[in-house]
């Protein structure tokens, strides 16, 4: 039997966190279970996925531990291990801006259809502004390369016709999977077991929020504004709680304590458990201003939580139109983000419902089954010249 060529995968991480280190991680575990030698150019591999002995890892260490400083090797060393992996019949995987190759490029990110949203805070803002200029750059140079763009949504693939003027018979969207045993609902004891020994009341109703509080991008902002809003009107009884870290902490924190909101709104920031508190919470929100996709919104409604998302996210092509009043037109409209989040408050039951149908069907999709789908198309292109 004629030997399988090898595979190169070029990211930043391929690792169980992160939206595009888990999908990266899923392609891998996949082409492993194939028995296909496998390479990766990345900072950081899951060890568990490097106890196999056919995969190697060409790691790149991150120069004054700054990504934007290191993506020059992850580039080169790319390359470098690119030439090898094609002279020997194999095929090579870079994921956006990250490596100019003309073979298969992963974009699940376009840089030019979002947007710096520097933080208030002036050094923070101007490194923002630098590292967004940065990735724009890289991947108006490196995608347009690619023999084939594979990119997780039709909002995706718009974005780089417009953008980056690749043809659209070059790029194939496939949804991201998901851990279906992790994202899972949970039962009423649970939740009930959650809100105690977190010291809130049984009762309590939970919102959450999801997302790197680093710039402006996931729209926190603008769900505090609609929070500050809704908290002057006595009936709401709904806590928020803010899930991820970030260089705005300090800043949210302060504003929250400035407001007399610390009572209404939560800073957590890691989540050892957060699928537990996912399922546990009542109503998911993200008004995000871009999402490439927005896993952790398909990860809320597969736990039987109500998310609200916007336009701007991929996922949301993939709501069903009795669910469609959840989906935020205009990212910076605060009085629409509340009278979403009154209407569900109003007819919660009614939204748990419906949001079951819609859960079972993403249920019924893995991330192994997407990294099938992804290694049928890989093996099946033209390789490039």
């Amino acid at each position: 039997m004629a030997e399988k060529p090898p595979f190169l995968i070029v990211a930043a991480n391929v690792i169980p966190t992160g939206g595009m280190d888990r999908a990266n991680l899923a392609i891998a575990e996949y082409v492993v279970k194939l028995g296909i030698e496998l390479h990766i150019v990345a900072y950081d591999v899951h060890p568990k996925l490097l106890e196999h002995p056919n995969v190697t890892h060409h790691k790149v260490k991150k120069f004054l531990n700054s990504e934007m400083l290191s993506e020059p090797f992850i580039d080169h060393t790319g390359r470098k291990i690119a030439k090898e992996i094609t002279s020997r019949g194999g095929r090579v995987m870079v994921n956006g801006g990250n490596c100019k190759w003309n073979d298969i490029n992963w974009v699940n990110h376009v840089h030019h259809a979002d947007g710096a949203f520097p933080p208030p805070m002036f050094i923070q803002g101007i490194k923002r502004r630098i590292d967004y200029a940065l990735a724009c750059f890289n991947e108006k140079r490196f995608v347009p390369h690619a023999g084939l763009v594979i990119t997780s949504c039709e909002r995706t693939k718009k974005d780089i016709i417009d953008f980056l003027k690749v043809p659209e018979d070059k790029i194939i969207p496939i949804y991201l999977g998901m851990n279906n045993e992790l994202f899972q609902p949970v039962s009423d004891e649970i939740k009930r077991q959650t809100r105690v020994q977190s010291g809130w009341s049984e009762d309590q109703k939970l919102a959450i929020f999801v997302g790197a509080l680093g710039n402006r991008r996931k729209g926190f902002d603008t769900l505090f504004k609609a929070w500050k809003q809704l908290c002057k009107e006595n009936e709401w009884d709904v806590k928020l709680l803010v899930v991820g870290r970030g260089t705005e902490v300090p800043f949210w924190k302060e504003k929250i304590e400035q407001e007399g909101l610390s009572g209404k709104i939560e800073l957590l920031g890691f989540v050892e458990d957060l699928p537990k508190l996912v399922a546990s919470s009542d109503i998911f929100v993200m008004p995000s201003r871009y999402e490439g996709y927005s896993l952790a919104a398909q990860e809320a409604i597969v736990s039987m939580v109500p998310a609200i998302t916007t336009e701007m996210a991929g996922f949301a092509e993939r709501y069903p139109e009795d669910l469609r009043d959840l989906v935020m037109k205009d990212p910076e409209d605060v009085s629409e983000l509340c009278s979403i989040l009154k209407s569900w408050r109003a007819d919660q039951d009614s939204y748990n419902a419906k949001i079951v149908p819609f859960a079972e069907s993403l249920r019924n999709y893995s991330w192994n089954d997407m990294a099938a789908k992804m290694w049928d198309l890989i093996t099946h292109s033209p390789k490039s010249n």
